[in-house]
């Protein structure tokens, strides 16, 4: 399977890692992704090929958003990538078709527990 960067331009701000303890949502535990600063309304592209297996609004225990506006990409070979904080919910229906580094899936934002856009 070819995977490609999801955000051409974009650099990687943050990996993967333990997140320690934040005032008013305690401890984070492990940051599960990897984040790619950019422009807010700039497009994510999907890193490849597969369909559009979840589109939700994602929170922790407490209500306060943790992921935000997501979309999880079952791929072609059965790996999963999930695509977080985008402004608004993707626009992809479940089940649909998508292209690595061709289609797009959502565009950067900063909801949830965002640090800024990304």
């Amino acid at each position: 399977m070819s995977i490609t960067h999801p955000l051409p331009g974009g650099r990687l701000t943050d990996g993967f890692g333990p997140r320690g303890t934040v005032a008013g949502l305690g401890d984070l535990g492990t940051h599960t992704g990897q984040d790619f600063a950019a422009q807010e309304g700039t497009p994510i592209r999907a890193a490849h090929s597969g369909r559009v297996l979840r589109v939700w609004w994602d929170a922790f225990p407490n209500g306060a958003g943790a992921g935000g506006h997501m979309v999880s990409i079952i791929g072609d070979d059965g790996m999963e990538t999930r695509y977080a904080h985008m402004m608004q919910p993707s626009h992809l229906p479940v089940g649909s078709r998508v292209i690595g580094n061709t289609t797009t899936v959502g565009y950067v934002g900063s909801t949830g527990a965002a640090t800024g856009a990304h």
